[in-house]
């Protein structure tokens, strides 16, 4: 699996690796489910727990490799 974070054209992160599922109904997943919550619930609404308890599914990259590039806007 491979993912690209582009917050902005002046900074690129991407990681390869393997895609390992996230079960958010595990209790050791608690402190995931939680972030996922605090970040979402405040812009959605509180129906999106119901959205998470839905069936969706999450992975977390094991990486094999990682790339970032980053040019400061000044150099463009």
């Amino acid at each position: 699996m491979s993912a690209t974070h582009l917050p902005a054209e002046e900074l690129a992160a991407t990681v390869h690796g393997r895609a390992i599922p996230i079960d958010v109904q595990d209790p050791a997943e608690r402190g995931f489910r939680q972030t996922l919550l605090d970040i979402y619930v405040p812009r959605y609404g509180a129906d999106w727990e119901n959205f998470l308890d839905s069936g969706v599914a999450y992975a977390r990259i094991d990486a094999d490799r990682m790339f970032t590039f980053y040019m400061p806007p000044e150099a463009a």
